[in-house]
């Protein structure tokens, strides 16, 4: 960097290996957000960067460097010292970064530099002259003690969350090793997280056998994928990969694979996939695993709940017909007996990324919506068909502007046809009541008649089956 050995050229930027960076690494892609962060580190002391693994937090340090080199060559000033701080082989390494572009290993308070730079490690010196900054991943163990520091530093203190991937940025990253279709799968399966591919390749082993309920899950959720997709080795990988994830229950696998940290510091599943893929252990397992992940939909996340995402899977797999029974707004006798449904959902699946996937959504299809929120609606049927799983007793507090939104797309342009199914607990069959917000459009409910044992515990304390 100080010698200037590197080429940018739309937002990638290669570099020669240097032994204190990852030999292996020759290439970064400077992510949008990287931008944002430098741009905010004006007058900053203290600034930690966390989230989850995988996005490039790493590289950012990378960036930051390039950064602070360039700066310093524009106004022809000395480059700043700069003492950078990473772990090698668990192990806590510090370097020295010279003005002359030479590295040197060094103590992590030999003396107080212009910048002190620290890559997941906790720093027990924290004084620099300009700035300190450390990155860290979404473990509150791992900068905790900085994070005080950042506190302490007041308005010259600042933490910063950095953003998952979006999938364009995924698809940069790879685009030179596997097609748009193997990245969309990627990503649909591990979200915004840039080492899947490599994680997937590292975990793979021929001798590890497929676990039954990745391989079912897989084939059922990514049907259309496989049809089409030209290479099998990157399914295999993944299958392979998750296979050993979900019955591997440390803290590792469920941190870095199965979650990751939005910018608004809250916890998602990494996909609409993996959030189901859990669902399905908890009910098909007892074991360590599934107590862990059952731990996590109660306790950790702030979006999805097993009922909503094994209702998915158990309504696309029942053979059997669901009742719809409709709601009105007199609770009229005569209009629950005359206007009852029945409906299958025996359907296969389509996944709907974004709500103009609608329109290419033919009948006879289950369209599942990927995306965390989504307002209202977790599943269409063309050409007339929402549905929605609630849980809570409560009524459901609808967003008719929102969900007009979604209607437009429906292929049924009659909208006195157009009808919403709440699938809810079956404790809450007669307690569900119709929602006047929701008044045009027709509304219905119905249960997940399957059975399980698995349970999730309201904030009041209640707790419902996942079916009945």
């Amino acid at each position: 960097i100080v010698n200037g050995a590197i080429i940018e050229h739309d937002r990638m930027i290669t570099v020669k290996p240097a032994e204190w960076l990852n030999s292996q690494i020759t290439t970064v892609y400077n992510r949008d957000c990287y931008d944002e962060i430098i741009n905010n580190l004006n007058n900053k002391t203290k600034v930690l960067i966390c989230g989850s693994s995988g996005i490039g937090k790493s590289i950012f340090i990378q960036i930051l460097l390039l950064h602070i080199v360039k700066k310093a060559k524009g106004v022809k000033k000395s480059i700043p010292s700069i003492i950078y701080t990473r772990l090698v082989n668990g192990v806590p390494e510090t370097n020295y970064l010279r003005c002359d572009g030479i590295v040197h290993l060094c103590g992590s308070n030999d003396f107080t530099p212009d910048y002190r730079l620290s890559d997941d490690v906790d720093l027990s010196v924290a004084t620099a002259n300009i700035l300190a900054l450390q990155v860290s991943s979404d473990n509150i163990q791992d900068y905790k003690h900085f994070s005080n520091r950042v506190h302490e530093a007041g308005f010259r203190g600042l933490q910063y969350v950095m953003p998952i991937l979006s999938f364009e940025e995924l698809f940069r990253i790879h685009s030179k090793v596997i097609s748009r279709v193997d990245a969309q799968f990627l990503y649909d399966v591990f979200g915004g997280n840039a080492r899947s591919l490599n994680a997937i390749k590292v975990n793979y082993h021929p001798v590890i056998n497929n676990d039954i309920i990745v391989e079912e899950s897989m084939n059922w959720y990514f049907e259309d994928y496989f049809n089409n997709c030209d290479n099998r080795e990157t399914w295999d990988y993944v299958k392979r990969g998750l296979s050993i994830i979900v019955n591997d229950p440390c803290d590792i696998s469920i941190n870095s694979i199965m979650k990751q940290l939005t910018a608004t510091n809250k916890y998602i599943w990494a996909s609409k996939f993996i959030e189901i893929l859990a669902s399905i252990i908890i009910s098909k397992r007892n074991d360590e695993m599934s107590i862990k992940l059952k731990s996590v939909f109660i306790n950790s996340f702030s979006s999805g709940n097993p009922i909503e995402s094994l209702g998915h899977y158990n309504l696309t797999h029942s053979h059997a017909n669901y009742m719809l029974r409709p709601l009105d707004s007199t609770d009229s006798p005569e209009y629950l007996k005359t206007n009852q449904l029945s409906m299958n959902f025996n359907l296969p699946i389509k996944l709907i990324r974004e709500f103009n996937d609608i329109d290419s959504l033919s009948n006879g299809y289950y369209g599942l919506l990927t995306t965390n929120n989504s307002p209202m609606i977790d599943a269409v049927i063309q050409p007339n068909m929402l549905l929605q799983f609630k849980v809570p007793p409560y009524n459901h507090k609808g967003n008719s502007e929102k969900l007009n939104e979604i209607r437009h797309h429906l292929n049924e342009k009659d909208y006195s046809k157009h009808m919403i199914v709440f699938i809810i607990p079956y404790d809450n069959i007669y307690s569900f009541k119709y929602q006047h917000d929701l008044s045009d459009i027709n509304q219905y409910i119905t249960f997940d008649d399957h059975h399980s044992d698995a349970e999730i515990t309201e904030p009041s304390g209640k707790k419902y089956k996942l079916s009945k």
